[in-house]
C-alpha cells in the first residue's frame, strides 16, 4: 500500500495538502454515499493515518510499502507472542494463589479434625467417668461437648467443599494453560478464597 498514490499526493506533500486530500476524497469514496466503496474508504483512512503520524510516514519514506508492510506483520507477531506469555504468566499467578489457599485450607482440617478429636476423648472420658451418674450437669456438659463435635462436623463439611472448589478451579487453570485464549474461569460453588 502506498500511502501517497492512494490520497493521490507527492512525497514532499505537508499536514494540510494530506487533510485536504483525504477531505476530498473520503466524500467522493465514503461508504454512506452513493456510488462509495468501503475497501477504498479504509484505504484512504489508512493512508491518511500513516502520512500523518510522523515517525510512520518517516519509516514509509525510508523504506518502502514492502519493508513497511513486513514490519507491521512482525509487530503484530510480537504482539501476539507478548500476549501469549502474559497468559501464560497470568495462569502461573492463579495456580500458585490456587495452591496457596489449599494449602490453607488443608491446614484448617487438620486443625479442625483434632479439635473434633480432642472433643471425642473428652467426651469419652466423661462418659467413663460419669457413667452412673445423671444429673442436670451432667446432661449439659455431654451436650456442649456434642455441640461442639456437631460443630466441627459442619466446618469439616465446609473446608471439604472448598478443597472441590479449589480443585474444580485448579483443573480449570490446567485447561487454561493447556489452551490460552479460551473461556473465563467459572467455577461453581462457593465464592470464598483464601488468598493471601
Amino acid at each position: 500500500m502506498n500511502p501517497y498514490g492512494i490520497l493521490e499526493l507527492d512525497l514532499d506533500c505537508y499536514e494540510s495538502d494530506i487533510l485536504k486530500a483525504y477531505k476530498r476524497l473520503s466524500l467522493r469514496f465514503h461508504p454512506d454515499r452513493a456510488g462509495g466503496d468501503a475497501e477504498r474508504f479504509k484505504q484512504l483512512t489508512e493512508a491518511r493515518d500513516i502520512l500523518l503520524d510522523p515517525k510512520r510516514r518517516a519509516m514509509f519514506d525510508r523504506v518502502g510499502v514492502d519493508c513497511l508492510d513486513r514490519v507491521m506483520e512482525t509487530v503484530v507477531r510480537l504482539t501476539k507472542e507478548s500476549l501469549r506469555s502474559s497468559e501464560s504468566c497470568t495462569v502461573r499467578f492463579m495456580r500458585s494463589q490456587v495452591s496457596d489457599s489449599k494449602r490453607q485450607v488443608k491446614a484448617e482440617v487438620r486443625k479442625v479434625e483434632a479439635q473434633l478429636n480432642n472433643f471425642r476423648s473428652r467426651l469419652e472420658r466423661f462418659n467413663s467417668d460419669n457413667n452412673s451418674v445423671e444429673c442436670p450437669l451432667a446432661s449439659l456438659v455431654r451436650s456442649e461437648i456434642e455441640a461442639e463435635i456437631s460443630d466441627g462436623r459442619a466446618a469439616l463439611s465446609h473446608y471439604e467443599h472448598e478443597l472441590n472448589y479449589l480443585n474444580e478451579l485448579e483443573t480449570q487453570i490446567r485447561t487454561l494453560n493447556s489452551s490460552p485464549s479460551t473461556s473465563p474461569i467459572r467455577p461453581t460453588g462457593s465464592s470464598i478464597m483464601y488468598f493471601s
